[in-house]
């Protein structure tokens, strides 16, 4: 009878570590814990192996969306820093955005545009009435998939900066002289931004606000743009098909609105 109680007691104590191990593992899947997620990068490793054998490519920074159940990795090449993508695996299955980040070079140009922001970062804390601003690099157009910096032989980005300040009354002058403002400083500065965007808004939150976009610095430098600035005024239907139209203000606004007049 002892022994029987004894096998008893061990069956019991195995199956109950069983069964906190099962709980363990359980909570690590769901919960993307480090167990689950080294046995997920090793997964995708050998699925770069497979896929990508002459990048030589490595995975880091292995982690868990709890809400979909999907692992994703940073994928990158040691020996060239401007190899970099994002890799995902789900339920035995994976994709990557090789095609996206790298054969179309938008890895590159988010560098360039990091690097861009570090550069004139410095001469924003001049300006107080900029409450925000971001360097935006656009997509160019053009053939080939060379990746040669800055972006693509024969292709060269265009980069835009975009501000955001709010002000007590928004009007078309104070967007046109803060685009004045911002555009001098750059230029003394060395810096050239090929587009200009702006964004005015309201300090009680009411309509009225200005957006404007697409001015090149020589729109911007030209004689008598502020008092010519109102002249950009369009309308423009956000989303399409919704049959709501928002004030923006572009150079094609002062087109269409001298042909309509």
């Amino acid at each position: 009878m002892t022994q029987k109680k004894r096998l008893l007691k061990i069956g019991a104590g195995v199956l109950g570590a069983l069964l906190v191990v099962g709980i363990i593992a359980g909570a690590d899947y769901f919960f993307g814990g480090p167990i689950s997620e080294q046995l997920a990068g090793e997964k995708m490793q050998g699925y770069l192996n497979r896929v990508y054998p002459y990048r030589q490519l490595r995975i880091r920074e292995v982690s868990c969306d709890t809400a979909f159940q999907e692992y994703y990795a940073a994928a990158f090449a040691p020996a060239d820093e401007n190899v970099r993508f994002t890799v995902y695996y789900k339920n035995g299955s994976f994709y990557d955005t090789y095609e996206k980040d790298i054969k179309t070079g938008r890895f590159l140009l988010s560098k360039q545009e990091k690097i861009c922001t570090d550069s004139v970062s410095p001469l924003f804390e001049t300006m107080p009435e900029i409450d925000s601003w971001k360097v935006w690099g656009l997509d160019p157009q053009g053939e080939g998939f060379n990746l040669d910096p800055p972006y693509r032989w024969e292709m060269t980005p265009t980069f835009e900066i975009r501000l955001h300040s709010t002000v007590e009354n928004p009007t078309p002058e104070e967007a046109a002289r803060l685009l004045q403002k911002v555009c001098e400083l750059m230029r003394r500065s060395g810096y050239t931004f090929e587009l200009y965007r702006i964004i005015l808004d309201s300090k009680d939150g009411g309509d009225g606000g200005i957006d404007a976009y697409g001015f090149t610095p020589e729109m911007i430098r030209s004689p008598g743009f502020v008092d010519s600035f109102a002249h950009f005024y369009t309308l423009v239907e956000f989303p399409k098909g919704s049959g709501d139209f928002f004030p923006v203000y572009t150079p094609e606004g002062a087109r269409e609105g001298a042909e309509q007049r």
